[in-house]
């Protein structure tokens, strides 16, 4: 199928002590945004390190556009640049402005001018609503803002997918909503995502699929009305019960 922008067969990643992930084998469509959610400790953000080999799997092959990234001659860094993410931690250059911290890769790596670089990192800082925080330093904004900032950052390398890494568990309560709503807006302009989170409400309100992970795997699968309203397997049922109340 050609809407498929990410294959995922028999994916297995063991680590000496413990194996969080046995076995995933998955498509990922353009256009989808995929919740992944449950317990601590299922591999939920390990799967995702996988997806861009920041962990390398220990079995199994990962497609992307047509290029087998687990194949020891594929040129990472390349596929990297397709696949934007986003961590708990901001990451962000403390040593520079909010702007060159948005234009440093699109002019290293993608060979953008400094101008066009600062053009499209303005017009991104204005769609998360931080033009005005341009040339401040990352100390100088709130988790909230640092973590608006890291998404512009990455949708300035233009990326097919998105992944966010519980994007918002590191933040106050307050500033939780103003990270979901930069979301929720990718993802009404067609964006490609995956996001690990808690944020149930919000995972039912985003995606068109929901991956709930355990025993290795994942465990069961649907749309966010099957996964949370009538899920057929017990562990979800659990899960989702202990978690909307």
């Amino acid at each position: 199928m050609s809407d498929v922008l990410i294959r995922v067969e028999h994916l297995k990643k063991q680590y000496p002590n413990v194996t969080p992930i046995e076995d995933i084998t998955t498509d990922i469509n353009k256009g989808d945004v995929i919740s992944i959610i449950g317990p601590s400790g299922t591999g939920k953000s390990t799967f995702l390190r996988c997806l861009n080999l920041l962990e390398t799997p220990t079995s199994g092959t990962i497609t992307v556009s047509g290029t087998v990234i687990t194949d020891k001659k594929c040129d990472v860094s390349k596929v990297r640049q397709k696949m934007g993410m986003v961590f708990q931690s901001f990451n962000l250059f403390s040593n520079l402005s909010i702007i060159e911290n948005i234009m440093a890769a699109p002019v290293k790596l993608l060979g953008l001018s400094r101008q066009d670089a600062y053009n499209e990192g303005m017009t991104l800082l204005k769609r998360v609503g931080l033009e005005e925080k341009a040339l401040n330093l990352p100390e100088e904004l709130s988790g909230g803002q640092k973590q608006r900032v890291a998404i512009a950052r990455a949708i300035a390398m233009k990326p097919d997918i998105m992944l966010f890494d519980e994007p918002t568990s590191a933040l106050d309560p307050t500033m939780i909503g103003e990270v979901l709503a930069v979301i929720k807006a990718l993802a009404d302009e067609g964006m490609t995502m995956m996001i690990v989170t808690h944020e149930l409400q919000f995972a039912k309100a985003v995606s068109n699929r929901v991956f709930y992970m355990d025993d290795g795997g994942i465990y069961e699968e649907g749309t966010p009305e099957k996964i949370f309203e009538t899920p057929l397997r017990e562990k979800t049922r659990r899960f989702v019960t202990l978690h909307n109340r």
